[in-house]
């Protein structure tokens, strides 16, 4: 009898030393799973918000570069209305008369404005008259002074300003989505976490019995 129940005790330890045994090694694997997970977030979290942008004279380089476009647009449309203000009709070229400016102007070819490379097969120009037209148009051109406006600088700067606002405020969507996405990681791995001490608890008494029954035995209590 004594035999039995000491042999019943070791086949119940060993059982239970190999269900701990597995559980801890679960728990050892999942846990460093779920601290690396964790931390491979965090790290992401905290690269995202070093990446936030710093508005630090914003870059002078971009600020000039929107400069120049915006004075370049600026030119060409002071040029375009300057142009606007002489009629073919008055162009004085002695191809056009008014007869020919008339044809032109119901093709779309009514100012200085509209004569460009697509003129020859728009106002079907003959070779002769598109050269004349356009050294018309090209010394009207030279006469023409461009006065940039005063705030150009300004208006860049704007242009750069918004960009940067744009820049920063996805970036920092970008921040706060990877911290929520660490809350919610910490969140689930505390969760987890419980549930394996819940199942921790249930092997612990197992082996705290039979360990309990093989002391006994040893003392002849049983």
């Amino acid at each position: 009898m004594r035999i039995r129940v000491a042999t019943d005790c070791i086949a119940r330890i060993e059982a239970a030393n190999q269900e701990f045994h597995r559980w801890h090694l679960g728990w050892e694997q999942h846990l460093d799973g779920l601290t690396e997970h964790v931390e491979s977030l965090r790290r992401i979290a905290t690269q995202k918000i070093n990446a936030i942008p710093g508005w630090i004279d914003a870059d002078d380089r971009r600020i000039d570069e929107v400069r120049r476009r915006l004075e370049t647009s600026e030119r060409w449309n002071a040029m375009d209305m300057y142009l606007a203000q002489f009629p073919v009709a008055a162009s004085g070229l002695s191809l056009i008369n008014p007869h020919r400016a008339g044809q032109l102007a119901g093709r779309g070819l009514l100012t200085a404005a509209h004569i460009d490379a697509r003129s020859v097969s728009k106002g079907g120009l003959l070779p002769a008259e598109y050269q004349a037209l356009m050294k018309w148009r090209l010394d009207l051109e030279d006469e023409f002074e461009y006065n940039p406006s005063p705030d150009l600088e300004q208006q860049a700067e704007q242009v750069v300003l918004e960009e940067f606002r744009r820049r920063q405020r996805a970036a920092v969507v970008q921040a706060i989505d990877a911290i929520k996405e660490v809350d919610m990681a910490r969140r689930r791995a505390a969760t987890e976490a419980a549930t394996l001490e819940q199942e921790f608890m249930q092997i612990y008494p197992k082996l705290e019995q039979a360990w309990a029954d093989w002391s006994a035995i040893e003392k002849g209590l049983v």
